[in-house]
């Protein structure tokens, strides 16, 4: 691997690591869990979004042309290592999506957590979009597979236009 691929994988490395601590952040003002038992929906909203945020770090890394694994790597080794890092990463790098959480729960609940934030005036706009990137990997039948499969609809994303 050259000096500038790992120079590539490290600044994506880091912009792992900012979305987690932005995540981290605002989960920290999260104080109504949505779910029918409020001590998992703290776990469980923060470990979706550092999920995709670790998914979409891997799929800007290969665009950059490094090695996932690499970057993985490295990531581990960072500030943004997290367990979802080291469960969900080799997973999303394989292409493993052998169920340890189905998609489709995962969905139910985050629509529960937008629904009773509605109820009390507040927007979710991380876990918006986290229903939106799961809403997709269900309309491309994926809903049965493992929580990690987000990788897969985060690749199927196209930019933007402003």
């Amino acid at each position: 691997m050259s000096e500038y691929q790992l120079i590539g994988a490290g600044l994506a490395a880091i912009g792992t690591g900012a979305a987690a601590i932005g995540v981290g952040i605002i989960f920290g003002n999260f104080v109504n869990g949505a779910l029918r038992n409020p001590s998992a929906a703290s776990s469980q909203f923060t470990n979706a979004i550092i999920g995709a945020a670790l998914a979409e770090g891997l799929v800007f890394a290969q665009k950059l042309g490094l090695d996932p694994r690499a970057f993985l790597k490295v990531a581990r080794e960072s500030a943004a290592q997290s367990q979802v890092m080291d469960i969900k990463g080799p997973k999303m790098v394989s292409g493993d999506y052998t169920p340890h959480g189905f998609i489709t729960q995962t969905r139910k609940d985050f629509l529960l957590m937008l629904e009773q934030a509605g109820a009390r005036g507040q927007g979710l706009p991380l876990a918006e979009t986290y229903v939106s990137i799961v809403n997709g990997c269900v309309a491309a039948g994926e809903g049965e597979f493992d929580n990690s499969a987000v990788i897969e609809e985060i690749r199927r994303r196209k930019p933007k236009t402003a």
